[in-house]
């Protein structure tokens, strides 16, 4: 046999079993076991049968008179008067007392002493000299993200002045506190 009808052969058995979808192929599903289907119990079963009901007695219909419709008084029609109402004095026995109020907390609304004042003012140019020391002291080429950093620092030091000019020490302190822990990381990098 000449090689092209070898070809021929072995091509034309490939697509006789690959392309008939060959069993070898093809995993089956066992098939399920048989159903069995319910019996069904022939026994008879005694029910108790229905007493038929006797039918209802007829009674006479009871008469019904007419009477005629009572004729409705008529009002009269009278003004009231407007009624003014005046509120009552309140009487010592007759108020609740109102519930007792908590003391407000110290920390918030208790105004500072001249000493804590001085204090906080000390701690913020503290912490204000640090954040302008820390980023005169970066002597490297900064990202773009970093110089974003050193931008947010330098505004967190303005504002933090100008809240201690206008007399804001607490804002002052915390806006310092931001700018030197931002100066910080940044002479860490």
């Amino acid at each position: 046999m000449t090689s092209a009808k070898i070809h021929l052969a072995a091509a034309t058995l490939a697509l006789m079993l690959f392309g008939n979808g060959c069993d070898v192929f093809h995993k089956r599903k066992p098939t399920p076991p048989p159903s069995i289907p319910p019996t069904i119990d022939r026994r008879k079963i005694d029910l108790p049968q229905p007493q038929p009901v006797p039918p209802p007695v007829q009674q006479p219909a009871p008469t019904i008179q007419q009477t005629p419709p009572a004729e409705k008084p008529k009002p009269k029609h009278t003004r009231t008067p407007k009624k003014v109402v005046v509120p009552a004095e309140p009487s010592e026995t007759t108020t609740t007392p109102e519930p007792a109020k908590p003391p407000p907390d110290a920390s918030i609304n208790a105004p500072m002493t001249n000493v804590q004042a001085e204090r906080e003012k000390q701690q913020t140019s503290s912490l204000l000299g640090s954040a302008e020391s820390n980023l005169s002291n970066i002597h490297r080429s900064l990202t773009s993200d970093e110089q974003q950093m050193v931008s947010q620092i330098r505004n967190y030091i303005a504002q933090s002045r100008k809240a201690m000019t206008d007399g804001d020490l607490e804002r002052a302190y915390n806006l310092a506190n931001k700018a030197n822990l931002l100066s910080s990381e940044l002479v860490k990098e």
